[in-house]
């Protein structure tokens, strides 16, 4: 998997990096918080590659992709932060921003 294709991708089809609110992510799912869902293409972000599933769930579009979400999570923050100047947007330091290997790590290490 390219991430940064995957993450310009999801970008252009979420609406752009300006459409973010905000990002989080856990095992499994890169969560997004838009400010317009209406300019989501769900059909579209269904069919990148590695992508499992499109979820609305609230105010949170997911998006379901095992793998290196960890890394495909980074790269997001980047692009997002690199093209917005938005302070909201930022990785989550408690237990939904990181990986179950991570955690595991830290405990064995701390």
């Amino acid at each position: 998997m390219n991430c940064k294709k995957t993450v310009q991708k999801i970008l252009t089809l979420v609406g752009g990096p300006d459409n973010v609110r905000d990002v989080s992510h856990c095992f499994t799912r890169l969560r997004l918080y838009l400010r317009d869902k209406s300019r989501a293409d769900k059909d579209s972000l269904q069919k990148i590659e590695n992508v499992i599933r499109v979820i609305e769930s609230g105010d949170q579009l997911q998006i379901v992709l095992p793998g290196k979400l960890d890394q495909v999570f980074d790269v997001f923050l980047q692009a997002v932060n690199a093209e917005t100047s938005c302070k909201s947007i930022q990785k989550e330091k408690g237990a939904r921003g990181r990986s179950l290997l991570s955690k595991f790590s830290k405990m064995f290490h701390s």
